[in-house]
């Protein structure tokens, strides 16, 4: 490498290095504005509301998420999510555009590219149909703060702590339990905790990388589940228990499911519990609505939204009104 390509290079490398220190502050600050401790998970969507930005799911295909400032008719900010993503995924790119409301950007929207993933207005197509990536420093600032917001070193230290372990000593099943709690995805949280934390080596990242969420869903529960998989128990603390109909939880044998009572609760529990055939107690997100487990010494509440939920998130978990 030449000196000029070295200078370069080194420059490049500082610029990131004080783009993601902003990014983790900011990410930080954030939530302590929002009352929610660094050791705790933090639902994003609620999050967002709280900051004034409206959250809404849409059926859009080629898009992962957008971030408008304010529309024509001068109404904003508000996030758009796209409906037909896992609920990991959706919750990663809401931090994602929840970090340039934060940083006071204007409207961004980030695209799926068939092949190539999801790509931002920095990433120039190239005629051969390859991605030419343009270092955005917008781009990175949001990626790093989404990243930090739900995922920072205090809270995922403490979801593998309290499972009585370090995350470098953590089996794929440990990670799986503590993406969940955090609300992201498997991947996402391996990659964070090696590139970010540097709590794993990347040898160890690669062997939990080659466990797929899918395997363990089926080693757990005795069959394939194309759902989502949560272990919920004690350990859980800090937001609800958002589900999708079809998601199943693992819980303790003790645990039941009640429904709750309120104006637009219809009084049925949106969650059932029943026995795996491997004797496991599980609870599954049958109905829209909002129910509560309850355990020895301990309780959470359960939010359950349709599979593929289209429209504003403040209405994800109501059950839909009988006019008879």
């Amino acid at each position: 490498m030449s000196q000029r390509a070295r200078k370069v290079s080194s420059a490049s490398s500082g610029v990131r290095e004080n783009l993601a220190n902003r990014a983790l502050t900011a990410a930080l600050k954030t939530r302590r504005s929002l009352a929610v401790a660094l050791h705790e998970s933090i639902c994003v969507y609620d999050a967002a509301e709280e900051l004034g930005v409206e959250v809404r799911f849409d059926p859009i295909p080629s898009m992962e998420g957008m971030y408008v400032r304010h529309t024509l008719e001068g109404v904003g900010p508000h996030i758009l999510v796209c409906s037909q993503r896992p609920a990991g995924r959706q919750a990663m790119t809401a931090s994602h555009e929840l970090g340039h409301h934060v940083f006071n950007h204007g409207t961004r929207i980030d695209e799926y590219v068939q092949g190539v993933g999801t790509v931002g207005r920095a990433l120039v197509p190239e005629p051969t149909g390859q991605v030419r990536d343009l270092f955005d420093p917008d781009e990175f600032l949001a990626d790093v703060f989404g990243a930090f917001f739900l995922m920072p070193k205090s809270a995922v230290e403490r979801g593998f702590s309290v499972r009585g372990i370090a995350a470098s000593q953590a089996k794929p099943l440990d990670v799986l339990a503590v993406a969940g709690w955090l609300g992201v995805g498997y991947t996402a949280l391996v990659y964070h905790v090696c590139l970010s934390l540097r709590l794993v080596t990347w040898s160890r990242a690669q062997e939990l990388l080659s466990k797929t969420p899918r395997a363990l869903r089926e080693e757990q529960l005795g069959r394939a589940l194309s759902a989502d998989l949560y272990m919920v128990d004690s350990r859980w603390t800090g937001r609800p228990v958002d589900l999708k109909i079809g998601d199943v939880a693992i819980v303790p044998d003790e645990t039941v499911v009640e429904p709750v009572s309120g104006r637009f609760a219809s009084g049925r529990a949106a969650a059932a519990r029943l026995q795996a055939a491997n004797g496991r107690t599980l609870v599954e997100a049958t109905s829209v609505g909002i129910s509560r487990i309850v355990g020895s010494g301990w309780a959470t509440f359960v939010r359950v939204a349709e599979r593929e939920y289209q429209g504003r998130n403040a209405y994800r978990h109501l059950e839909a009104v009988d006019d008879d």
